[in-house]
């Protein structure tokens, strides 16, 4: 409503429309090894948004951890324009893959018995192949012939797993 300086009274209006605009959300932090590939970003919301941050390909949601490099990184999903726009934010843990060893090839008689194997680390790996267990106790009565077993080892802190083998 305005008056001029003579008394006239005019008014007019206007309507006003505050929305709170999306939830953003970037989803659940993570931990992944410098070795995985390209790493498609999936639990977030809404669509459609852009990501940015060390290691972002691609604004839709693809992270490069070589190109991230070896640590904690912040990843920020933007969604929405104007004031409007919100972000919300994860982190994502590169580690480095275990440095492990299946041991020395071994050459064993069929009659030996059951046979642990050594000279592996680190130590809390599962071995797999024809005539192992998963902790290592080969049983040479499998036949005469050359055996590959895999030592697989995963590191509980980072996530990160690698594996080796031996011949027996």
């Amino acid at each position: 409503t305005y008056t001029d300086g003579n008394g006239c009274i005019n008014s007019n209006t206007t309507d006003v429309t505050v929305t709170y605009g999306d939830t953003v959300v970037a989803g659940n932090n993570q931990s992944i090894c410098i070795d995985e590939g390209l790493i498609v970003l999936t639990d977030f919301s809404p669509l459609n948004g852009t990501w940015s941050g060390p290691g972002i390909t691609d604004p839709a949601g693809i992270f490069d951890p070589t190109a991230a490099g070896l640590g904690t990184h912040t990843l920020t999903y933007t969604y929405g324009a104007g004031t409007c726009q919100k972000n919300a934010s994860k982190t994502i843990f590169v580690g480095q893959p275990p440095v492990i060893s299946a041991g020395v090839d071994q050459t064993v008689c069929i009659d030996n018995g059951l046979i642990q194997m050594q000279g592996f680390s680190p130590f809390g790996g599962v071995w797999t192949g024809a005539g192992v267990d998963s902790f290592g106790i080969f049983d040479p009565s499998i036949g005469v012939g050359t055996y590959t077993l895999t030592y697989t080892f995963i590191n509980s802190v980072t996530g990160c797993e690698a594996a080796d083998t031996k011949e027996v």
